[in-house]
């Protein structure tokens, strides 16, 4: 993956005019600088998950659908796909309907993460849009309420048989937290009544009883997987942790994020905006990820290095090899 920005790709927007090419805004998916961008279009949500920061120092805010299109067009020709959300639920937008259009204008494909609790009929039929490849739900609430009979898991498993149905092209990923020992707090585990439910309501010929502790993702159905992950520590939210100054992530090499406000960081995780490498409200967001800082990153964790001190306190960091 590209380590800068290239400079045949780079958008000019000068208030209303956009100086894009036509070959600009339709370059292939293979020789897009970066894998994805994190777009935070609201940083509010309607649950409240253990471990989640809210939104941390930062009021609760909503991105207009006039910002959120001048960020589509300038990262259009740059990222394989964005992801509407650093933290926040996106179908509480309340123009959320409005900002998939807009991805759809910009032919930019799109990723959901949802907690499932806002499956209105209406918003099934906006998730069904073309545009969205890939909607991931997560479903720990549902086994910290150890409840399978609630609403949203109701409205959850309606939306998947829609999708089967209307869109078999497009991934869903039901999303747990790996099983833990007792005194944690509980898992998904094999046999939990929740993964009972999912097995029987979608006739899903049953998972290998063993396979929780084997692998990361298993496919159910059609593009359905069940994907198992570890907990993991936001970063800043812990102030004991030694700084590392070996090792390597994907930020700014094949990510970085929006915040709600416009401001540019390196990575989804940096939720309060500790890297602040500019604000595309005043400043290109190509010119921005081009900076002397941004660049700096991305090269240090091409060595193995982590240059900021953000990154040197981050544990998700340590899941990569560098």
């Amino acid at each position: 993956m590209s380590q800068t920005v290239s400079r045949s790709l780079i958008p000019t927007i000068d208030g209303d005019r956009d100086t894009r090419t036509k070959d600009s805004k339709n370059v292939p998916q293979s020789q897009k600088a970066y894998r994805q961008a994190y777009v935070e279009i609201i940083n509010r949500c309607n649950h409240s998950c253990p471990g989640c920061p809210g939104h941390g120092a930062r009021p609760a805010g909503t991105m207009t659908v006039e910002l959120f299109r001048s960020i589509a067009r300038q990262i259009a020709p740059l990222v394989e796909k964005v992801y509407l959300h650093v933290l926040g639920e996106p179908l509480l937008h309340p123009s959320f309907v409005e900002i998939i259009e807009v991805c759809s204008e910009e032919a930019l494909p799109v990723g959901i993460t949802t907690n499932g609790r806002c499956m209105s009929d209406a918003h099934v039929s906006t998730l069904l849009h073309p545009i969205i490849r890939q909607v991931n739900i997560s479903l720990h609430n549902l086994v910290q309420d150890n409840s399978v009979l609630t609403p949203h898991l109701n409205s959850i498993l309606a939306f998947t048989k829609r999708a089967f149905e209307e869109r078999p092209d497009l991934y869903i990923n039901y999303r747990f937290w790996k099983l833990r020992d007792a005194d944690e707090g509980p898992r998904i585990n094999p046999g939990h009544a929740l993964l009972d439910r999912i097995v029987g309501e979608l006739n899903i010929p049953n998972p290998d009883a063993g396979f929780m502790h084997k692998k990361r993702s298993q496919r159910l159905l059609n593009r359905l997987y069940l994907n198992i992950d570890s907990p993991f520590e936001w970063p800043g939210t812990t102030g004991d942790r030694p700084p590392a100054l070996r090792g390597t992530c994907h930020g700014m090499r094949s990510q970085f994020g929006v915040l709600v406000d416009g401001t540019v960081v390196p990575c989804c995780l940096d939720f309060d905006g500790a890297i602040e490498l500019g604000n595309c409200t005043d400043t290109p967001v190509a010119t921005i990820l081009d900076s002397d800082r941004a660049r700096s990153i991305a090269d240090g964790f091409s060595n193995g290095i982590r240059v900021e001190p953000f990154c040197q306190t981050c544990s998700f960091a340590d899941r990569f090899p560098s």
